[in-house]
């Protein structure tokens, strides 16, 4: 009887874990995400408290500006949790995650739509803002709680993660106030993805 020869990986990965590279990217789109938010923030801020505007901002239409770097990286930070969603469920995650990024995506639509219709009419539609910060604050959370399930990242990280979108929520959601302040736990995430040390098998 002929022997087969059935060639195997000399290292293969461990069961439900995700390339190096993929988390990279899932980190790197969650981090560049957050940083677009940062100048589109600033020029709210500064138009809200009638401050001086920064000298990289005084040649340009600061409400387009605003909306569209706000818009960016709210969309960017969902490229990142639909990469995310992936990797959680490579890791044994098939509900929570793929919850948390069905909620995302209808915040985000919420965000692109109050968005639009204010640069277009000037008019801000409060209503379609409450449905972005439940619907972006209850995806962060429940990617976090996704994260302390799969153990995809120490288990501290999971924690702040959780605590911080449902705990704010409540500071937030009354008078509409810092829509964005959901984005801190995403942005611990995909730091910690970018230093995560692989487990030994």
């Amino acid at each position: 009887m002929a022997n087969k020869n059935i060639s195997t990986p000399a290292n293969p990965a461990p069961a439900g874990s995700a390339p190096p590279a993929e988390r990279y990217i899932v980190a790197a789109l969650l981090i560049v995400g957050f940083l677009l938010l940062v100048p589109g923030v600033q020029l709210f801020v500064v138009a809200d408290y009638n401050l001086a505007l920064p000298g990289w901002a005084r040649s340009i239409d600061r409400r387009t500006w605003e909306a569209n770097l706000v818009s960016a990286g709210v969309s960017v930070t969902l490229f990142g949790l639909v990469a995310l969603e992936g990797v959680l469920r490579r890791a044994g995650d098939h509900v929570l995650s793929r919850i948390g990024l069905t909620s995302f995506t209808l915040g985000t639509a919420m965000w692109l739509t109050v968005n639009a219709l204010s640069l277009d009419s000037g008019s801000w539609v409060a209503e379609l803002e409450t449905y972005f910060i439940v619907f972006a604050f209850l995806g962060t959370a429940l990617f976090s709680w996704a994260i302390l399930r799969t153990r995809l990242l120490p288990t501290w990280v999971g924690v702040v993660a959780f605590c911080w979108p449902n705990t704010l929520i409540f500071v937030v959601l009354p008078g509409n106030s810092g829509p964005l302040f959901y984005e801190p736990a995403l942005l611990l995430i995909g730091v910690a993805l970018l230093f995560r040390r692989e487990r030994a098998a």
